[in-house]
């Protein structure tokens, strides 16, 4: 007989809400430069996918509409979602990944402070070693560390077809960022980026204290839910619209196929292009 309480990767075995998750219905944080991850069971309450398009205004002397020069396009994306734990087991879990997710938003450091040779051990076993001797370069090995920012805090998001690369890598252009190699290094082993490249914004972190916790030793809590919510801007990889044919009308080759199902004909009826992928099949 399975275990019930038994915790996999997804959250309790047993759990429908993790049956759920186990079928693709979750939601992903994953670090584009350390590829930590943060992957949550879907229990999403909103998602708001904006589509903000800019433009210069000037008005002409005596014409009622301005002339207005387009700029840009920007895509930004807010999700609430929550979770919820069924033991402290689970809750400790839930709060490790709620902790990565945090760690993502800061950028990633490097030590440029030491030009000499790398010494063997780590920075604090070699301070270690030579404050043991008496010596004063214990305190110059301290000084020798000179943080520096080596990359942004750039998040790959993705939640199945909803949010998703709007590209496969494949048809990446030639120079395009990250190439397969990069991707492939930072995010163990995947081939592609599945998710949108975001910068975030802000993210809400939202303890249900009403609900309550889950008390550990040594004075450890863990809240058995959480709210939480982010907002962030989209980092296209490409853009949108390019390798369309306007003679054809061949739009499904377009880049930015935004939630995966293709696009409508030209004379304004949709197609199904999932049919069209299990007729293949």
């Amino acid at each position: 007989m399975a275990d019930t309480n038994k915790l996999t990767f997804l959250g309790i075995e047993g759990d429908p809400i993790t049956a759920y998750a186990k079928n693709g219905m979750v939601l992903s944080f994953a670090s584009l430069t350390t590829g930590v991850r943060a992957d949550f069971k879907a229990l999403i309450e909103s998602i708001m996918d904006n589509f903000n398009s800019g433009w210069a205004s000037e008005q002409p002397y005596g014409k009622s509409d301005p002339i207005r020069h387009f700029s840009s396009t920007q895509r930004t994306m807010q999700i609430t979602w929550s979770c919820h734990a069924a033991n402290e087991e689970e809750a400790a879990d839930n709060m490790r990944r709620i902790s990565a997710l945090a760690q993502m938003q800061y950028p990633v450091y490097e030590n440029r402070g030491y030009a000499g040779p790398t010494p063997p051990g780590t920075w604090n076993e070699v301070g270690a070693a030579l404050k043991a001797m008496g010596s004063r370069n214990a305190s110059n090995s301290q000084a020798q560390r000179r943080w520096c920012i080596a990359a942004p805090p750039l998040i790959a998001v993705k939640f199945a077809n909803l949010i998703q690369s709007t590209v496969p890598s494949s048809d990446l252009p030639e120079g395009a960022y990250p190439d397969n190699g990069t991707v492939s290094k930072r995010l163990y082993g995947e081939q592609k980026i599945e998710g949108l490249i975001c910068a975030f914004d802000s993210l809400q972190i939202n303890p249900r204290i009403e609900v309550g916790f889950f008390e550990a030793p040594a004075g450890v809590l863990y809240p058995k839910a959480y709210d939480l919510s982010c907002m962030m801007t989209v980092l296209h990889q490409v853009s949108p619209n390019i390798h369309v044919d306007p003679l054809t009308g061949e739009f499904e080759k377009a880049f930015g196929d935004i939630y995966g199902v293709g696009f409508s004909n030209p004379d304004g009826f949709g197609r199904d292009i999932l049919t069209d992928v299990l007729k293949k099949e």
